[in-house]
């Protein structure tokens, strides 16, 4: 297992632990999806695919890191950031 896969089921433990009744699993536990208290707002989400490619987003906004390219750390800081601050949503 690498480091990223660790982090990325350590994040998935932390979600079923603490948010049982918002997450949503597709595609084996490899897309999470942290739906939203209110229907007013989006959901956020993370994927990491078998290439090792994460994915992180909020609603269908979204960034691709790829691990040969990018520093796969920045996406789960990302998504981490999208768990602890407010989002403002525009209609």
């Amino acid at each position: 297992m690498t480091n990223h896969e660790l982090t990325f089921s350590k994040i998935k433990t932390l979600l079923e632990t603490h948010f049982p009744e918002r997450i949503s699993e597709f595609e084996d536990g490899t897309h999470l999806t942290l739906n939203s208290e209110s229907e007013e707002e989006s959901p956020i989400w993370i994927e990491l695919d078998e290439g090792g490619m994460l994915t992180v987003g909020i609603g269908i906004a979204h960034r691709h890191f790829y691990p040969k390219i990018d520093d796969l750390k920045e996406g789960f800081n990302e998504f981490l950031h999208f768990l602890t601050c407010r989002k403002k949503r525009f209609l």
